[in-house]
């Protein structure tokens, strides 16, 4: 472990001597020696194939031995691999950061996941999670349980400006450069932040047209060029010294330097290239060891062939079976369709003999109560009234206990001919063809205002346009049946009627500030206060009531009917 110490102390910046313990015995000493040999070429030979395959042996003895942390910093050293942009399959990226996303124990763990998220995120490996201000939000918070001197805050300040700068938050971008920079002392693991920081410096002032400190900063880069990765190093040095001789308009500079920035970039592919080919040699070599266990478990396969052969046999008979006896029970289920059809369409001609009879009904019921409506005004009405005429002959002046016995008599039919004059109104207004649902309402509202001490108002939202005639009889009918019983029973002062249409839905609502009445003991079977026929009425239109009420607090009668 002191040896993987210093190897990724030194990050390839100086030679180290290393002891191989790979054909150790000891898969400890195996999986340590595997991890420190990985690092070694990682930094003196980025894009050779030992890296890929020396972590690949680690995380495979870390995952037999179901050593979790050994298997984790496995995966962060495979990850490594792609932060040297050295490899840039998307699948294995995402297969290893997921893995690492699933071994997360503590802050340290969360830590190198995001890290990896942001790099991969930045190098166009696209991973599945966006990298907005929410997500550096949560970083921060995983930060902020390490002290300020841990030296996994160049790094964050680093990748964190380079964010800033896709947002065009130039200034805190600048801001978390020099951060990193000033928080790296003589680390040689931490040297290529440092490079990555002043590169980034040098961009940000180019943008800004200040073509000097560009170049300064780019010369302070140079000062921390990456010996484990002098290629990729030099690249950008020169690739950006070109964009900024360029746009100070330097072209001869500008050329010069782009030229040796293409020259390293043929290196930089040509390696790649070679370190990708190496990859694949090393996963085609561990497929060539999954064939040959393939093979070894095909010879046991083959004794067991004979039994299988007998299990299929048996498999397929009783498959066969099995669709026998599906295929009978589909043919019963379909005749038991056909018979449910038969039926639903007996029970809809029912349904549409039922309308055609409440129509009927309706239509019968509008006569009736128009009858009832001329007898109650022009028969009872005028005997109350002929009473009341002679009753006022027998009034005798001079008797003053009689006359307050007539007085009270007199006042008594007087209250009997109003109620007579009220229900009159209230069964007489009808739906008036000329003037519609929403008038007749307002007329009946004003009649029954008039003739009683109650105020009905009618309060409508929507009701632009007219609806069909049968449709405006039903509600009305309704509506006054319900008015009609507020008059009754309630010995209310008030009632509103409240009609709102939205979509293909009118919502009534009937309430008043009467006595009220304890609404559990009212059913629609029970038929009382007229509610089994108001019932019928509102199903007939396929509608639904709810009658709300309470003893002292009034009631309201709410109404939903589909259009």
């Amino acid at each position: 472990m002191k040896q993987l110490a210093k190897v990724l102390k030194q990050a390839g910046q100086s030679p180290i001597e290393l002891r191989d313990t790979t054909s150790s015995g000891d898969q400890y000493l195996q999986l340590t020696s595997y991890l420190n040999r990985g690092y070694y070429f990682l930094y003196t030979n980025s894009y050779s194939d030992k890296p890929f395959e020396y972590f690949s042996e680690a995380y495979r003895i870390a995952q037999n031995l179901n050593f979790v942390e050994a298997e984790k910093y496995a995966l962060i050293s495979l990850l490594e691999i792609y932060n040297f942009q050295v490899a840039q399959s998307n699948q294995d990226a995402s297969i290893f950061l997921n893995r690492l996303e699933e071994l997360i124990q503590d802050e340290a763990d969360r830590y190198h996941y995001l890290i990896n998220v942001v790099q991969f995120n930045l190098r166009s490996i696209f991973i599945d999670i966006k990298i907005d201000l929410p997500f550096y939000a949560k970083f921060d918070a995983v930060m902020s349980s390490f002290d300020q001197t841990h030296k996994f805050w160049p790094n964050y300040y680093s990748i964190k400006g380079a964010f800033f700068e896709t947002l065009n938050r130039r200034e805190e971008a600048v801001v978390l450069h020099l951060k990193a920079i000033n928080s790296i002392t003589n680390e040689p693991f931490l040297k290529h932040i440092k490079f990555r920081s002043f590169i980034r410096l040098s961009e940000i002032n180019r943008r800004l047209k200040k073509f000097d400190q560009a170049l300064n900063y780019i010369n302070q880069a140079s000062e921390y060029i990456d010996k484990s990765d002098t290629t990729r190093s030099l690249f950008h040095i020169h690739d950006y010294l070109s964009r900024i001789y360029s746009d100070s308009k330097d072209y001869e500079m500008a050329y010069k330097n782009l030229l040796k920035s293409n020259d390293y970039k043929y290196k930089l592919d040509y390696e790649q290239n070679t370190l990708e080919i190496a990859r694949l040699n090393v996963r085609y070599q561990t497929q060539e060891k999954e064939l040959a266990l393939l093979k070894e478990r095909e010879k046991v396969r083959d004794t067991k062939n004979m039994l299988g052969g007998s299990v299929l046999l048996i498999v397929f008979i009783s498959i066969t079976y099995f669709l026998v006896q599906k295929n009978t029970k589909r043919k019963q289920l379909l005749a038991e369709s056909e018979k449910d059809l038969e039926r639903q369409r007996v029970v809809s001609l029912l349904k549409e003999q039922e309308l055609v009879s409440i129509d009927a009904m309706i239509a019968g019921q509008e006569k009736e109560r128009q009858r009832l409506a001329n007898e109650l005004h022009d028969d009872l009405g005028g005997l109350l009234a002929s009473i009341k005429l002679h009753f006022h002959t027998l009034l005798d002046t001079e008797d003053t206990e009689s006359n307050k016995k007539f007085e009270k008599t007199d006042s008594l039919i007087n209250e009997a001919y109003d109620k007579v004059r009220a229900i009159a109104h209230a069964k007489n207004s009808g739906v008036i063809a000329k003037e519609g649902f929403l008038r007749s309402l307002e007329e009946m509202a004003d009649k029954v205002s008039i003739a009683n001490n109650l105020t009905v108002t009618v309060i409508e939202h929507g009701l632009d346009e007219r609806l069909e005639n049968s449709i405006e009889l039903s509600l009305f009918r309704i509506i006054q049946e319900l008015i009609t019983n507020v008059i009754r029973h309630s010995n209310a002062t008030e009632a509103n009627i409240h009609l709102t249409k939205h979509d293909h839905t009118l919502n009534i609502m009937v309430e008043d500030n009467g006595e009220g009445f304890d609404s559990s003991g009212i059913t629609l079977k029970s038929g009382g206060m007229g509610i089994k026929s108001i019932d019928k009425r509102v199903a007939f239109l396929n509608g639904t009531m709810n009658i709300e009420s309470e003893i002292g607090q009034g009631t309201t009668v709410i109404l939903e009917i589909p259009l």
